[in-house]
């Protein structure tokens, strides 16, 4: 078992590195994008929307206002009239013409974005507003930062454009500029002149918000930060997710797949609701699959007991909340429909959960403290349970030291009794990793069925508890993936054959909170140490009808028997 482990181990992780050598399962990725895809959307529309306020909020009109104007220059032509004598007696000019000359560029952008220029704007703005609003609110740099030229070309015709926030500013800009610049440009060559070859238009918003753009920004990049958060959480959680995993990955063989029922098809940003006490007696909870899963599971179970004569198996998992004691409850039916005598033993006695299971009420009167304790006797303190076939051995209570009182002799000669007398014993154990509790027991049993929670403990965990369980000498019987996905179970089951229904459900088990000097109180608020408590809710009421064989019946008369007829003998 170690050298499948390292070699597990050296196939799937680079030890020297820390860097994962699996290849990147495309489809599983797509899948996951595809379960998260509300919280990709959420995300997106979220980030959209702040970023298109953000972008109405920062948004600032400006207005423009232009002209075209064009260069001319004054040709000056004299015409003479002359008397017959040849004199002079009459002389006229005349000014026209576009201006060609290859000093344009000099006079359209040096000289009317020029500082000069600028200057002259500025004080002629001066006389429209109050005496010190243009110092206070303009400055030369904004007029000129306002002011620009475009379309000019060699002809001399160019257009002047002024845009600002404020319209007001900008009209009078625009009109300072246009009666102006003729005289300016004439101080450097009184042949020029500048017409006006396109009128001022009225200062409109020249710009816009940009907030659907930017709103479009924010969407893409709220979905490139999930996608993102998810890609590297698949490529970094390293835990059990198919029948496959459990497989390649664990140093244990694989005993089933046992698909996840949801409470209700309604959830809250896909969140699904935690469904507790799922038996394969209640079909109207439960479907096909997960009846058949442990139908299957039970064959596994019966061949490796007649192989090896095997009697004892403890259920564990490595964490809480992993569905083992839905597992051991289950199995113990399984069998028991086949006529066999099985026996469910609650040895969970920090927080029993098998009578919740099975629907009935706790009680501390019998039970396996009882009997530790002298309180009652082994036949006083096994039940059976008539509508499921099954005889149960409760914790009788829970207390905090359950691995001391777990670890005497009198639980072993309760074991040792029980083979005696039952074909299957079925040991429900608190988790692995959590408390020592299944170490303690583990030398007493023959075998080990381990329930692993599809998507929960890492494998590494996973496979260091079941190499310390083994250390006791017991072998293990296999791997149960619990709460798997529809695809985890379809390899077994066709939905087109047996019309499989997809059903979710979480195997209620609370939150443990092992830990030291904690405080207990009654059922309903459990907690251990540090943790976090819980509640029973109500049980499932299960109907009679199962056969059972001769072997079942003798042994319910002979408990009957041994208790003295007490009443509670058959407590439901």
């Amino acid at each position: 078992m170690q050298e499948r482990y390292n070699q597990q181990n050296n196939s799937y992780y680079n030890k020297a590195n820390g860097i994962t050598t699996e290849n990147i399962d495309i489809a599983k990725m797509g899948k996951a994008l595809f379960q998260r895809l509300w919280a990709i959307i959420l995300i997106g529309i979220v980030l959209a929307g702040s970023f298109f306020i953000y972008a109405k909020v920062r948004y600032v009109p400006v207005y423009a206002s232009s002209a075209m104007l064009g260069f001319t220059t004054t040709k000056q032509i004299t015409y003479y009239e002359q008397d017959k004598d040849g004199e002079v007696v009459a002389s006229y000019e005349e000014s026209t013409g576009w201006y060609t000359s290859s000093d344009i560029e000099r006079y359209q952008l040096l000289l009317v974005t020029g500082d000069e220029m600028i200057s002259n704007i500025y004080d002629s703005l001066k006389n429209l507003y109050d005496e010190g609003e243009i110092s206070r609110q303009y400055s030369r740099g904004e007029i000129s930062n306002s002011l620009t030229i475009t379309g000019a070309n060699v002809t001399g015709i160019f257009d002047i454009r002024v845009s600002h926030i404020e319209r007001e500013f900008c009209e009078n800009t625009i009109n300072v500029v246009i009666s102006t610049y003729p005289d300016f440009l004439k101080s450097f060559d009184t042949t020029l002149g500048v017409d006006v070859i396109k009128a001022p238009t009225a200062p409109v918003i020249s710009n816009h918000d940009g907030a659907a753009r930017m709103a479009f920004y924010g969407f893409a990049i709220g979905v490139a930060i999930v996608c993102a958060m998810i890609f590297a959480t698949e490529m970094l959680t390293d835990t059990v997710r198919s029948v496959d995993d459990v497989r390649n990955k664990t140093i244990a063989k694989l005993l089933g797949a046992v698909p996840l029922i949801e409470a209700s098809n309604k959830r809250l940003f896909g969140k699904r609701r935690i469904r507790q006490g799922l038996l394969i007696t209640d079909e109207s909870s439960v479907n096909f699959a997960f009846i058949e899963t442990f139908k299957s599971i039970r064959t596994k179970i019966e061949n490796l007991a007649a192989e090896k004569s095997f009697k004892t198996f403890m259920v564990t998992s490595t964490f809480e909340d992993e569905g083992k004691t839905t597992v051991a409850a289950n199995i113990s039916i399984a069998l028991a429909q086949k006529g066999k005598s099985v026996l469910l033993v609650d040895c969970d006695m920090r927080k029993p959960a098998i009578l919740k299971t099975l629907g009935l009420k706790e009680t501390d009167e019998f039970g396996l403290i009882p009997i530790i304790k002298g309180e009652s006797t082994y036949a006083e303190s096994i039940k059976y349970i008539k509508s499921i076939g099954v005889f149960v051995l409760s914790s009788g209570g829970y207390t905090m030291k359950s691995t001391e009182m777990l670890d005497v002799d009198k639980v072993k000669d309760v074991f040792d009794q029980a083979r005696e007398e039952f074909d299957y014993i079925i040991i429900d154990t608190p988790p692995a990793r959590v408390v020592t509790d299944a170490m303690v027991i583990a030398p007493l049993v023959d075998s080990l069925v381990f329930a692993v929670r599809s998507d929960y403990a890492k494998i590494n965990h996973i496979n260091d508890t079941i190499e310390e369980l083994t250390a006791s000498d017991v072998e293990v019987a296999g791997v149960i993936l619990t709460m798997a996905g529809s695809d985890a179970t379809s390899k077994y089951y066709s939905r087109k054959s047996y019309k499989y229904r997809r059903y979710y459900s979480r195997y209620g088990y609370g939150r443990y909170g092992y830990g030291y000097g904690g405080k207990y109180g009654g059922y309903g608020n459990y907690g251990y140490g540090y943790g976090y408590g819980y509640g029973y809710g109500d049980g499932y009421g299960y109907s009679d009808g199962y056969g059972y064989g001769e072997k079942n019946k003798k042994k319910k008369k002979e408990i009957k028997e041994a208790s003295n007829g007490d009443k509670n003998t058959k407590n439901k």
